[in-house]
Protein backbone atom coordinates (compact mmCIF):
# COMPACT_ATOMS: atom_id res chain seq x y z
CA UNK A 1 0.00 0.00 0.00
CA UNK A 2 1.07 3.54 -0.68
CA UNK A 3 0.11 4.50 2.84
CA UNK A 4 2.41 1.90 4.35
CA UNK A 5 5.27 3.12 2.18
CA UNK A 6 4.81 6.79 2.97
CA UNK A 7 4.51 6.11 6.70
CA UNK A 8 7.75 4.15 6.56
CA UNK A 9 9.44 7.02 4.73
CA UNK A 10 8.33 9.53 7.35
CA UNK A 11 9.03 7.36 10.39
CA UNK A 12 12.70 7.27 9.52
CA UNK A 13 13.10 11.03 9.61
CA UNK A 14 10.46 12.59 11.86
CA UNK A 15 12.26 11.79 15.10
CA UNK A 16 14.85 14.57 14.76
CA UNK A 17 12.92 17.26 12.92
CA UNK A 18 11.57 20.64 13.87
CA UNK A 19 8.30 20.45 15.79
CA UNK A 20 5.01 22.01 14.79
CA UNK A 21 3.73 22.57 18.31
CA UNK A 22 2.53 20.46 21.21
CA UNK A 23 -0.48 18.17 20.86
CA UNK A 24 -3.23 17.90 23.47
CA UNK A 25 -6.29 15.66 23.69
CA UNK A 26 -8.77 18.39 24.64
CA UNK A 27 -7.74 21.52 22.76
CA UNK A 28 -9.42 24.85 22.59
CA UNK A 29 -9.86 26.83 19.38
CA UNK A 30 -6.53 28.57 19.84
CA UNK A 31 -4.60 25.30 19.50
CA UNK A 32 -5.93 24.65 16.00
CA UNK A 33 -5.02 28.18 14.96
CA UNK A 34 -1.55 27.78 16.46
CA UNK A 35 -1.01 24.57 14.48
CA UNK A 36 -2.01 26.34 11.28
CA UNK A 37 0.31 29.26 12.04
CA UNK A 38 3.21 26.91 12.72
CA UNK A 39 2.66 25.01 9.46
CA UNK A 40 2.24 28.25 7.52
CA UNK A 41 5.65 29.41 8.75
CA UNK A 42 7.48 26.10 8.42
CA UNK A 43 6.40 24.61 5.09
CA UNK A 44 7.09 27.22 2.35
CA UNK A 45 10.38 26.85 0.52
CA UNK A 46 12.22 25.00 -2.22
CA UNK A 47 12.71 21.23 -2.00
CA UNK A 48 14.49 18.63 -4.16
CA UNK A 49 14.43 14.84 -4.48
CA UNK A 50 18.04 14.74 -5.70
CA UNK A 51 19.03 12.23 -3.01
CA UNK A 52 16.24 9.81 -3.91
CA UNK A 53 16.86 10.22 -7.64
CA UNK A 54 20.58 9.62 -7.20
CA UNK A 55 20.08 6.53 -5.02
CA UNK A 56 17.40 4.94 -7.23
CA UNK A 57 19.20 5.72 -10.52
CA UNK A 58 15.86 6.76 -11.95
CA UNK A 59 15.47 6.82 -15.73
CA UNK A 60 12.88 9.58 -15.63
CA UNK A 61 13.90 13.25 -16.11
CA UNK A 62 14.98 14.06 -12.61
CA UNK A 63 15.80 15.22 -10.12
CA UNK A 64 12.54 16.96 -9.35
CA UNK A 65 12.14 20.24 -7.52
CA UNK A 66 9.15 21.13 -5.38
CA UNK A 67 8.35 24.78 -4.70
CA UNK A 68 5.90 25.42 -1.85
CA UNK A 69 4.48 28.95 -1.89
CA UNK A 70 1.95 30.45 0.54
CA UNK A 71 -1.35 31.48 -1.01
CA UNK A 72 -3.51 34.51 -0.26
CA UNK A 73 -6.00 33.70 2.50
CA UNK A 74 -8.16 36.13 4.49
CA UNK A 75 -9.62 33.55 6.89
CA UNK A 76 -7.42 33.15 10.02
CA UNK A 77 -8.75 29.60 10.44
CA UNK A 78 -7.41 28.45 7.08
CA UNK A 79 -4.07 28.40 5.23
CA UNK A 80 -3.24 27.72 1.60
CA UNK A 81 -0.18 26.61 -0.38
CA UNK A 82 0.61 26.36 -4.07
CA UNK A 83 2.84 23.32 -4.75
CA UNK A 84 4.75 23.27 -8.06
CA UNK A 85 6.62 20.07 -8.97
CA UNK A 86 9.13 20.56 -11.83
CA UNK A 87 11.28 17.97 -13.58
CA UNK A 88 14.64 18.38 -15.32
CA UNK A 89 12.85 19.25 -18.58
CA UNK A 90 11.07 22.17 -16.90
CA UNK A 91 7.71 20.41 -17.05
CA UNK A 92 5.62 21.51 -14.09
CA UNK A 93 2.67 19.97 -12.26
CA UNK A 94 0.80 22.18 -9.82
CA UNK A 95 -1.82 21.75 -7.15
CA UNK A 96 -3.26 23.93 -4.43
CA UNK A 97 -3.50 22.67 -0.86
CA UNK A 98 -5.82 24.26 1.70
CA UNK A 99 -5.75 23.38 5.39
CA UNK A 100 -8.27 24.27 8.09
CA UNK A 101 -8.54 23.47 11.79
CA UNK A 102 -10.75 20.50 12.69
CA UNK A 103 -12.65 19.81 15.94
CA UNK A 104 -9.98 17.32 17.08
CA UNK A 105 -6.79 19.08 18.06
CA UNK A 106 -4.50 16.58 16.34
CA UNK A 107 -6.34 16.73 13.01
CA UNK A 108 -6.77 19.16 10.17
CA UNK A 109 -9.17 19.20 7.26
CA UNK A 110 -7.94 19.97 3.77
CA UNK A 111 -8.81 20.41 0.13
CA UNK A 112 -6.53 19.39 -2.75
CA UNK A 113 -7.05 21.18 -6.07
CA UNK A 114 -5.06 19.96 -9.10
CA UNK A 115 -4.16 22.78 -11.53
CA UNK A 116 -3.94 22.13 -15.29
CA UNK A 117 -1.25 23.67 -17.56
CA UNK A 118 -3.52 26.61 -18.35
CA UNK A 119 -3.81 27.47 -14.66
CA UNK A 120 -7.39 26.23 -14.28
CA UNK A 121 -8.59 24.04 -11.43
CA UNK A 122 -9.37 20.39 -12.25
CA UNK A 123 -11.90 19.67 -9.55
CA UNK A 124 -11.31 19.38 -5.82
CA UNK A 125 -10.53 16.52 -3.44
CA UNK A 126 -11.04 16.48 0.29
CA UNK A 127 -8.13 15.49 2.53
CA UNK A 128 -7.90 14.52 6.19
CA UNK A 129 -4.69 15.23 8.10
CA UNK A 130 -3.23 13.97 11.34
CA UNK A 131 -0.86 16.35 13.11
CA UNK A 132 1.74 15.70 15.79
CA UNK A 133 4.49 17.84 17.27
CA UNK A 134 6.82 16.43 14.57
CA UNK A 135 4.77 17.03 11.42
CA UNK A 136 1.61 16.03 9.62
CA UNK A 137 0.33 13.53 7.08
CA UNK A 138 -2.87 13.35 5.10
CA UNK A 139 -4.60 11.57 2.26
CA UNK A 140 -7.44 11.74 -0.21
CA UNK A 141 -10.20 9.13 -0.60
CA UNK A 142 -10.14 7.69 -4.16
CA UNK A 143 -13.92 7.26 -4.10
CA UNK A 144 -14.30 11.03 -3.59
CA UNK A 145 -11.22 12.10 -5.55
CA UNK A 146 -11.67 10.83 -9.10
CA UNK A 147 -11.38 12.05 -12.66
CA UNK A 148 -13.18 10.96 -15.85
CA UNK A 149 -16.58 9.31 -16.32
CA UNK A 150 -18.00 5.81 -16.67
CA UNK A 151 -15.52 3.03 -17.26
CA UNK A 152 -12.75 5.60 -17.68
CA UNK A 153 -13.14 7.02 -14.15
CA UNK A 154 -9.85 6.93 -12.22
CA UNK A 155 -9.58 7.46 -8.46
CA UNK A 156 -6.60 9.20 -6.87
CA UNK A 157 -5.14 8.24 -3.51
CA UNK A 158 -2.75 11.11 -2.86
CA UNK A 159 -0.80 11.31 0.37
CA UNK A 160 1.21 14.27 1.59
CA UNK A 161 3.44 14.28 4.66
CA UNK A 162 5.68 16.99 6.11
CA UNK A 163 8.19 16.72 8.96
CA UNK A 164 9.71 20.19 9.04
CA UNK A 165 12.49 19.51 6.51
CA UNK A 166 11.06 16.88 4.18
CA UNK A 167 7.92 16.65 2.07
CA UNK A 168 6.83 13.19 0.92
CA UNK A 169 4.21 12.93 -1.83
CA UNK A 170 2.72 9.60 -2.92
CA UNK A 171 0.21 8.94 -5.70
CA UNK A 172 -1.79 5.82 -6.51
CA UNK A 173 -4.31 5.73 -9.38
CA UNK A 174 -7.01 3.03 -9.53
CA UNK A 175 -9.85 2.37 -11.95
CA UNK A 176 -12.97 2.95 -9.90
CA UNK A 177 -15.15 0.21 -11.36
CA UNK A 178 -12.59 -2.58 -11.32
CA UNK A 179 -10.18 -1.56 -8.57
CA UNK A 180 -7.24 -2.29 -10.90
CA UNK A 181 -4.14 -0.10 -10.80
CA UNK A 182 -4.00 2.64 -13.44
CA UNK A 183 -0.23 3.03 -13.65
CA UNK A 184 2.61 2.61 -11.19
CA UNK A 185 2.62 4.05 -7.68
CA UNK A 186 4.71 7.20 -7.41
CA UNK A 187 6.49 8.19 -4.19
CA UNK A 188 8.76 11.25 -4.03
CA UNK A 189 10.88 12.34 -1.06
CA UNK A 190 11.70 16.04 -1.25
CA UNK A 191 14.29 17.57 1.11
CA UNK A 192 14.45 21.27 1.80
CA UNK A 193 17.08 23.07 -0.30
CA UNK A 194 19.54 24.98 1.90
CA UNK A 195 21.73 27.58 0.20
CA UNK A 196 25.37 28.10 1.12
CA UNK A 197 27.75 30.85 0.06
CA UNK A 198 31.44 31.53 0.61
CA UNK A 199 34.82 31.42 -1.05
CA UNK A 200 37.33 29.11 -2.70
CA UNK A 201 41.03 29.45 -3.40
CA UNK A 202 43.85 27.67 -5.23
CA UNK A 203 47.60 28.16 -4.85
CA UNK A 204 49.97 28.00 -7.81
CA UNK A 205 53.68 28.83 -7.54
CA UNK A 206 53.09 30.19 -4.06
CA UNK A 207 50.35 32.62 -5.17
CA UNK A 208 46.74 32.26 -4.11
CA UNK A 209 43.86 33.03 -6.45
CA UNK A 210 40.52 33.52 -4.72
CA UNK A 211 36.84 33.51 -5.65
CA UNK A 212 34.54 35.19 -3.13
CA UNK A 213 31.33 34.38 -4.99
CA UNK A 214 30.87 30.66 -4.46
CA UNK A 215 27.17 29.73 -4.10
CA UNK A 216 25.92 26.16 -3.72
CA UNK A 217 22.83 24.48 -2.36
CA UNK A 218 22.58 21.30 -0.34
CA UNK A 219 20.79 19.09 -2.88
CA UNK A 220 23.30 18.13 -5.56
CA UNK A 221 24.61 21.47 -6.84
CA UNK A 222 27.98 22.28 -8.40
CA UNK A 223 29.96 25.33 -9.48
CA UNK A 224 33.18 26.18 -11.30
CA UNK A 225 34.41 29.36 -9.59
CA UNK A 226 36.52 32.10 -11.19
CA UNK A 227 38.82 34.70 -9.63
CA UNK A 228 38.23 38.47 -9.67
CA UNK A 229 39.77 38.68 -13.15
CA UNK A 230 37.32 36.13 -14.49
CA UNK A 231 39.87 33.32 -14.78
CA UNK A 232 38.78 29.84 -13.77
CA UNK A 233 40.28 28.37 -10.60
CA UNK A 234 40.28 25.00 -12.33
CA UNK A 235 37.91 23.50 -9.77
CA UNK A 236 34.52 21.84 -9.91
CA UNK A 237 33.00 22.16 -6.42
CA UNK A 238 30.00 20.00 -5.53
CA UNK A 239 27.69 19.90 -2.52
CA UNK A 240 25.08 17.21 -1.81
CA UNK A 241 23.19 15.59 1.01
CA UNK A 242 23.82 11.85 0.71
CA UNK A 243 22.87 8.66 2.55
CA UNK A 244 26.19 7.03 3.23
CA UNK A 245 24.86 4.18 5.42
CA UNK A 246 21.36 2.80 5.81
CA UNK A 247 21.63 2.75 9.61
CA UNK A 248 22.96 6.32 9.85
CA UNK A 249 21.43 9.75 9.14
CA UNK A 250 22.36 11.51 5.90
CA UNK A 251 25.45 13.70 5.70
CA UNK A 252 26.32 16.86 3.81
CA UNK A 253 29.29 16.17 1.51
CA UNK A 254 31.50 18.81 -0.07
CA UNK A 255 33.75 17.50 -2.85
CA UNK A 256 36.26 19.25 -5.11
CA UNK A 257 37.31 17.88 -8.50
CA UNK A 258 39.78 18.99 -11.14
CA UNK A 259 37.67 20.91 -13.65
CA UNK A 260 39.49 19.44 -16.68
CA UNK A 261 40.25 15.83 -15.72
CA UNK A 262 37.43 15.25 -13.24
CA UNK A 263 39.91 13.81 -10.75
CA UNK A 264 38.86 14.06 -7.10
CA UNK A 265 41.09 16.55 -5.27
CA UNK A 266 39.49 16.20 -1.86
CA UNK A 267 36.26 16.06 0.09
CA UNK A 268 34.81 16.93 3.47
CA UNK A 269 31.57 16.08 5.20
CA UNK A 270 29.34 17.53 7.90
CA UNK A 271 26.03 16.81 9.60
CA UNK A 272 23.10 17.27 7.23
CA UNK A 273 21.87 20.27 9.24
CA UNK A 274 25.31 21.90 9.55
CA UNK A 275 25.56 25.63 8.92
CA UNK A 276 29.22 25.52 7.86
CA UNK A 277 31.29 23.18 5.72
CA UNK A 278 34.77 23.58 4.24
CA UNK A 279 37.91 21.96 2.89
CA UNK A 280 41.45 22.85 3.93
CA UNK A 281 44.25 21.42 1.78
CA UNK A 282 47.74 22.85 1.18
CA UNK A 283 46.83 24.18 -2.28
CA UNK A 284 43.00 24.16 -2.30
CA UNK A 285 40.69 25.69 0.27
CA UNK A 286 36.91 26.15 0.38
CA UNK A 287 34.76 27.77 3.07
CA UNK A 288 30.95 27.81 2.95
CA UNK A 289 28.35 29.10 5.37
CA UNK A 290 24.59 28.73 5.36
CA UNK A 291 23.19 31.79 3.65
CA UNK A 292 20.21 32.15 6.00
CA UNK A 293 20.76 30.22 9.25
CA UNK A 294 17.59 28.80 10.70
Amino acid sequence: MVRALIIACMAAVMGGCAGLGEQHDDPDDSQGLQLLNNIAGAMPGLYSNHGQWREDDRPDPGPYELLVEPGPVDDPGRIEFLLSQTDARDRTRQFRLELAAAPAGHRLQGVLTPIDPSGQARGQCRMNFTVSNRGFSGETNPEDCFFGDGDDAVGLLKEIAFDGQQVVIADRLTRLYTGDPAGEDQIYRFYRVREFSGWAGTRNDGQWRISNEVVLHSEGSETRPADSAGNSLGLNIQLARINWREDQPPILRLSVHDEVTGELIGYAWADEDAEQVGLNLPDVQVGLRLAEPR
